[in-house]
């Protein structure tokens, strides 16, 4: 009996014939899942290239390297991203044409991208000259140079086995290793240069990174869109569409997401490894600075000088004393010793002072840190080479109030220095309490002058002619910025500097400087002379223009003589117009403050050098504004003043320390028993190596600071510490 064709048509299909179809359908579904996932890799890499290689130029474009190359050949800053950025956008571009338009060697488009895609590669290599090592930049640019030539050979590869798939596995899984081989050689030897020059600087070292990332992108996009050729099929009888609407396609969105995730993930990997290591402490009330000099140790702190975070010194903070470190700063306890604060990071500490003579002993500490005259906000600066990390601290609980990158900060005509309020950082006054930008400091020269004499230039660094500000902790004035300072001799005379000039200007208007005549230049030979700061002041001739008149007729000018004041930088540049300037007599000229909290100026009458130091005529306490004689602070024995005045000495018989006075007296004997422990004592005379020291006057404490030598079994010498105590 015969059905008709309707019969057949409702039929409920046989097994035989679903079981037919289901699996042609499973292997178009699981072709087509490849498929978009191969297109997403794809995507994924090209965008991934395109947002490091972009984050990489944009960090290039800052850096200025120093190579041994002619100058004809030093890297671009200026063109090479402008080249680079080019490498993107042709690789974007290309994966949207047309197949028939991206067929190797047969298009104008083609054959552009491959010399564009030459002129880039060359462009990329010749940025990282003086980034990374000379050999691994050319093994990177003959990979480089081969990585297109395989990409144009792997896609005719992929058009021939699409044509004939019988034999494609083995070929196809050769050409995807040596597809993926230059840019996952040049990637691994981009991180590694990363990562050994990270670690050697610790901080992120910059552009090398970005560049690996794009690499491993250009590799990840290049490998999937061959493998994308070779595994597209088209169905029979239809018509391929070259350009299609967008749509849904999950396995290709999941790889894109998941390639440029991986790829943000890499990029902000070193903001979470080079972190810093902050322990903070909640304010408590300031301990005053003790008056006299105590004879007994209360604590006592070891430290390795040669160990990895070795101890630079210790200053005065506004809760206790600070020791300043290789990698950071901590606050320790006036009462104990103990660490109460602390902010460390793996980086090194780096030197803000470039004045000549090298920092060493006392100066070592105030060349790696700066201190504002309130002490009240520390400054601590960490060299990369992109540019500096400023940081800065409150003194009293170790609180984080900016850290803030800067480039070329080096560069700028103003010394650094800081105020109670700012900090200057290049052509930039950043705030103490955020480290947002307040001001930019003025071109050299300006502002106005009150005597219509020639301006004087911006002091920087060292060198002849250059004056120095000798200043603690390089501290301007309270609210006061030091643009710069001239010192010379009217008389052309003397190798002595006797006249310098200084620019002024408040530290919230650097344009409104003004400079300021008749300033006394510290006692020293006019090449290496400068002007002494102590706490925002200086020291000025009462009377300026008599004095410029006397000086360029005089012919002896190892003795001043003249009436000289205390005045205020404040005052100077018209930021505090109460403080008036206060007559210290006739004297000589002040000395170097060192670390002192007071100026002391010479007298020329008595022996010049006792104890390596100058002796004093008087002294000048700022914070009370009182003049104080040599003589009475010796006999006194009290205040900050006495305290400037004393020296840490080693003892002549070998005996211990001595801390002596003005007058040569020892007011504290310290016995070997007290600076060494025995087991410490070298056995030939049994005498402790231990180097002279320094006092450092905190709140709640006076901190002696000294040098000594630990021994092995056999009594030798084996490594340096810094001994720290507290005396009351």
């Amino acid at each position: 009996m015969r059905t008709s064709p309707a019969a057949d048509d409702d039929a409920t299909p046989s097994p035989a014939r679903t079981r037919s179809r289901s699996p042609r359908r499973n292997l178009v579904r699981g072709q087509a899942q490849r498929t978009g996932f191969l297109r997403g890799l794809r995507a994924g890499g090209l965008l991934t290239a395109a947002i490091a290689g972009t984050a990489g130029v944009w960090a290039r474009r800052g850096i200025t390297v120093n190579t041994e190359l002619p100058e004809r050949l030093q890297p671009d800053a200026g063109l090479i991203p402008v080249l680079i950025l080019l490498a993107p956008a042709i690789w974007i571009t290309m994966s949207t044409l047309p197949e028939g338009g991206r067929r190797p060697f047969t298009g104008r488009s083609v054959r552009a991208a491959l010399l564009l895609g030459m002129l880039l590669i060359v462009a990329a290599c010749w940025s990282l000259i003086g980034l990374m090592p000379i050999d691994d930049i050319s093994l990177i640019l003959i990979l480089a140079v081969l990585a297109p030539i395989f990409w144009a050979a792997a896609v005719s590869m992929a058009e021939d086995l699409r044509a004939s798939p019988r034999w494609r596995h083995a070929p196809m899984a050769l050409m995807t290793v040596l597809l993926a081989a230059p840019p996952a050689i040049s990637a691994y030897l981009l991180g590694r240069s990363w990562w050994q020059q990270s670690e050697d600087i610790g901080l992120p070292y910059p552009v090398l990174l970005q560049y690996a990332v794009a690499v491993a992108g250009l590799g990840v996009g290049a490998v999937a869109g061959v493998l994308l050729r070779a595994a597209s099929v088209a169905a029979p009888g239809v018509r391929r569409r070259t350009l299609r609407r967008p749509r849904a396609d999950w396995p290709a969105m999941i790889a894109m997401i998941l390639t440029v995730g991986l790829a943000v993930t890499a990029l902000a990997a070193p903001a979470r490894v080079y972190v810093s290591q902050s322990v903070q402490v909640a304010a408590a009330a300031g301990q005053p600075v003790p008056e006299t000099l105590g004879s007994q140790f209360t604590w006592q702190r070891v430290f390795d000088r040669r160990a990895e975070d070795r101890i630079h010194g210790i200053i005065p903070g506004s809760a206790g004393p600070i020791a300043i470190t290789e990698h950071g700063a901590e606050g320790l306890d006036p009462s104990t010793g103990e660490t109460t604060w602390s902010y460390r990071r793996k980086a090194h500490t780096t030197h803000l002072a470039l004045n000549d003579p090298p920092c060493g002993e006392e100066e070592q500490v105030h060349c790696h840190a700066a201190l504002s005259p309130d002490r009240a906000h520390l400054v601590i600066v960490y060299a990369g080479v992109d540019g500096s990390l400023f940081v800065s601290l409150d003194t009293a609980t170790g609180e984080v109030t900016f850290e803030r990158t800067v480039v070329d900060w080096r560069g700028s005509a103003v010394p650094f220095q800081i105020t109670d309020h700012v900090v200057t950082a290049g052509a930039e006054v950043l705030s103490l309490s955020d480290g947002s930008v307040v001001a930019e400091l003025p071109d050299r020269g300006a502002g106005s002058d009150q005597s219509g004499a020639q301006r004087p230039e911006y002091a920087r660094g060292s060198g002849p002619g250059t004056p120095r500000i000798d200043s603690p902790f390089l501290q301007g004035g309270h609210s006061t910025l030091i643009l710069g300072a001239k010192c010379t001799d009217p008389s052309t005379i003397s190798e002595n500097a006797t006249w310098c000039e200084v620019t002024v200007a408040p530290d919230t208007d650097p344009g409104a400087s003004r400079t300021v005549e008749g300033i006394v230049p510290v006692y020293s030979h006019r090449d290496h002379t400068g002007i002494a700061i102590v706490d925002g002041w200086t020291v000025r001739f009462s009377d300026p223009a008599a004095v410029r008149e006397s000086l360029g007729t005089r012919f002896d000018a190892e003795s001043l003589g003249y009436s000289i004041e205390a005045v205020s930088l404040d005052t100077l540049s018209g930021v505090d117009a109460d403080t008036q300037p206060v007559t210290l007599g006739d004297l000589d000229r002040p000395i170097s403050p060192n670390a002192a909290s007071t100026l002391g100026i010479r007298d020329p009458e008595a022996y010049a050098y006792r104890s390596y130091r100058p002796a004093l005529s008087v002294v000048f306490d700022p914070m009370t504004e009182q003049v104080y004689s040599a003589g009475d602070l010796t006999e006194q024995a009290t205040g900050r003043g006495y305290f400037d005045t004393l020296i840490v000495k080693k003892n002549l018989e070998h005996s211990g320390l001595d801390v002596l006075d003005l007058n040569e007296k020892v007011v504290l004997h310290l016995g070997l028993g007290q600076v060494a422990s025995p087991e410490d004592f070298v056995a030939a005379n049994d005498i402790p190596l231990v180097s002279s020291g320094y006092l450092v006057p905190a709140p709640g404490t006076v901190v002696l600071v000294y040098e000594r030598d630990a021994v092995d079994s056999a009594k030798h010498p084996t490594k340096e510490q810094l001994v720290v105590c507290g005396l009351i």
